[in-house]
């Protein structure tokens, strides 16, 4: 049997993750803005990773290497989840300008991103808003008035990832007028423009470091071509909603491993065996459980891998979206249980000595456990069941 594919670039993240690594107890403990672990990305080379070749880039996600683009997220947060996710952000609004965007957009934050190390904020998520009972978003709050040259922007938005470290910032709105979704926008704001307010209010249990708070904008001028894209274009390409909740099953399988790392190392390195056997590793209920860990987080990382292979293959008209949305979902919730599962299992097997502040071992878990709330699991089992049962369309869920 051949080897399998390792391309170079992934070789490229793993150095990456190890340095965020020696980092990620204490990007966890300040609980701020982790610029340091950003330089590390980006001197890696790995900020501008969505861009095609020709720009620089490792074309992944998009019409382009989308296994690829999940294997770096996933391979980033088993160093540093809290980074790893401003990545995913980050690379969430590279994809989307790629998907939708003129190539001269593309390129202009694709070199800024390498070069300088611009990173963007991509908000959706608004405090007033609330889901339809498939877990879709109607339209929102925030508004974009067209205006000589272009548009004014006013939006509310939480939840803003890497908005403290940001360059630019995309908050999704509606076209003045409209009453659904198909006058969806997506404007380009500079985090430094004028009425631009970034409010530093996360102060979460777990990933501490992502500077998740607040973001307001108050008649914010957008010219015409800092827009991606047309009013309702976010929709057509039919992936750019899966890839984000794709992005979280990534996250999920890295902190399950960062677990499974940490919990190996500490059996092998600090654990006290039982009366009869050398070295901890050697009682059987440790290899029992290292195996159920092994084994919940092979089979996420497996289902990532069929998720992003339907996602290309409904970029080449080869499966349909309701497919892809499918192998998307049944991967999120598997991983997002799976992540929490091993965080947990981690105490178990290493026992009370583990729980000292200085192994920062529960980071494990509060991180897996603070991002898969970001949906409801329940919801999103029910309308993946449904999907299976054949009786609802799960398109709804991806949003």
């Amino acid at each position: 049997m051949s080897a399998p594919y390792r391309p170079a670039y992934l070789e490229v993240a793993q150095q990456c993750a190890a340095k965020l690594r020696e980092r990620a107890a204490e990007v966890d403990r300040a609980g701020t803005y982790p610029r340091a672990s950003m330089d590390i990305v980006r001197d890696h080379g790995l900020l501008h990773a969505v861009a095609p070749t020709y720009m620089g880039g490792l074309d992944l996600g998009p019409n382009g290497d989308m296994w690829g683009y999940f294997r770096v997220l996933e391979t980033l947060a088993s160093g540093c989840s809290s980074t790893a996710q401003i990545v995913a952000v980050h690379y969430a609004a590279m994809a989307t300008i790629k998907a939708i965007g003129h190539k001269d957009q593309l390129e202009k934050f694709a070199h800024e991103a390498a070069t300088d190390g611009a990173t963007f904020c991509y908000l959706g998520s608004e405090p007033s808003q609330r889901f339809t009972d498939a877990g879709g978003r109607p339209k929102y709050d925030s508004v974009a008035t067209p205006v000589d040259g272009g548009w004014s922007v006013t939006a509310d938005k939480f939840f803003a990832t890497g908005s403290m470290g940001c360059t630019y910032i995309i908050p999704l709105c509606m076209a003045q007028g409209s009453d659904d979704m198909s006058g969806l926008l997506v404007p380009v704001v500079p985090a430094e423009a004028p009425g631009v307010e970034i409010i530093d209010s996360w102060d979460n249990m777990g990933q501490r470091a992502t500077s998740s708070g607040v973001c307001k904008i108050k008649d914010a001028f957008v010219p015409h071509d800092m827009t991606i894209g047309a009013p309702g274009d976010f929709l057509k390409p039919g992936t750019i909603g899966q890839l984000f909740q794709l992005t979280f099953a990534a996250l999920f399988n890295g902190i399950g491993q960062s677990a499974l790392d940490f919990t190996i190392d500490y059996l092998k390195t600090c654990a006290k065996p039982v009366i009869g056997v050398e070295r901890a590793v050697d009682e059987p209920h440790v290899a029992i459980l290292i195996g159920d860990m092994s084994v919940k987080l092979e089979a996420g990382k497996a289902l990532v891998r069929r998720a992003a292979e339907a996602l290309s293959a409904v970029e080449s008209g080869a499966a349909s979206s309701e497919e892809a949305s499918r192998a998307v979902y049944q991967a999120k919730c598997h991983c997002s249980q799976a992540s929490v599962e091993l965080g947990s299992m981690l105490f178990r097997l290493c026992g009370a000595r583990a729980t000292s502040r200085d192994f920062n071992a529960d980071r494990f878990w509060r991180n897996a456990r603070t991002l898969t709330l970001h949906d409801n699991l329940d919801r999103q089992l029910t309308a993946t069941g449904r999907s299976v049962l054949g009786i609802a369309d799960l398109k709804t869920m991806t949003r």
